[in-house]
C-alpha cells in the first residue's frame, strides 16, 4: 500500500511538472543533435581548422606541432576511452539485468552500450526504467536491487575508469581529468564531454612551452 502510495505521488508530481521536463528535454535534444553536427564538421574540416590555427598563431611551428599533437592524442584518447568504457559498462549492465531476473539481458545489455555513449544520461537511461519495470510489477526487492546496481555499478564505473584511460596517453592526473569532463558537459552540453580534456590538454601544452618562451625571450647575462 505504501509503495503504490509513492508511486501515485511521483507520478502525480511527474504530470504537474511535465512541462519543466518537456521543455528540459527538448533543450537536451537540441543541444545533443548540435554537438554532433558539430563533431562531424570538426572531423570533416579538421585541416582547414588546424591550419588556420598554424597560421593564425604567434608560436613556432615547433610549438604549433607540439600543441596539435596534444591535442590530437587528446581526441584519440576520450574517444577510445568512451568506447571501451561503454562496453564495460554494457556488459555490467547485461549481469545486473541477468541477476535481477529482467528478460532479454543481452540484449538490454547491448543497448545500454548504445547508451553509454549518449554523455550526460548515459546508462540511466536504460538501467533505470529496467529498474521501475521491475518495481511496477510486483518484483520489489528485485526492482531496488537493478535501480542499486545501475546507480552504484554501471553508473559510476565511468567516473573511475574514464579518467584513467584517458589519463594514460595524455599524462594528466585522473582528476583532473574527471572535473574537465564534468566542466565542459555543465558548459557547453553533450559534446563537452570532448571540449571539456581539449581545453585541458590545451592548458597543460601551454604550460610545456611557457619555460621555452620565456628563457627565448630573455636576454643572455654577461658572466
Amino acid at each position: 500500500l505504501n509503495f503504490d502510495q509513492y508511486l501515485r505521488q511521483l507520478l502525480e508530481s511527474l504530470v504537474s511538472n511535465l512541462g519543466s521536463v518537456f521543455s528540459t528535454f527538448s533543450k537536451f535534444f537540441i543541444n545533443f543533435v548540435l554537438s554532433f553536427f558539430a563533431l562531424y564538421y570538426f572531423f570533416k574540416d579538421g585541416n582547414s581548422f588546424k591550419n588556420a590555427v598554424i597560421s593564425l598563431s604567434p608560436l613556432t611551428d615547433e610549438h604549433n606541432r607540439m600543441i596539435l599533437k596534444k591535442l590530437q592524442v587528446t581526441v584519440s584518447s576520450v574517444i577510445k576511452g568512451a568506447l571501451i568504457v561503454a562496453l564495460i559498462q554494457g556488459a555490467l549492465a547485461g549481469l545486473g539485468f541477468f541477476i535481477f531476473g529482467l528478460p532479454n539481458p543481452a540484449l538490454w545489455g547491448s543497448v545500454t552500450v548504445i547508451a553509454a555513449l549518449l554523455p550526460a544520461i548515459g546508462t540511466a537511461l536504460i538501467t533505470m526504467p529496467a529498474g521501475f519495470y521491475l518495481l511496477l510489477t510486483g518484483q520489489v526487492l528485485q526492482g531496488i536491487g537493478a535501480i542499486a546496481w545501475g546507480i552504484a555499478i554501471v553508473g559510476t564505473i565511468d567516473n573511475f575508469l574514464r579518467p584513467k584511460l584517458i589519463q594514460r596517453k595524455i599524462h594528466i592526473h585522473p582528476f583532473f581529468i574527471l572535473l574537465s569532463v564534468i566542466g565542459g558537459i555543465a558548459l557547453f552540453g553533450p559534446i563537452g564531454f570532448l571540449i571539456g580534456p581539449l581545453v585541458l590538454s590545451l592548458f597543460f601544452a601551454l604550460l610545456d612551452i611557457y619555460p621555452t618562451i620565456v628563457l627565448k625571450s630573455e636576454p643572455t647575462q654577461k658572466i
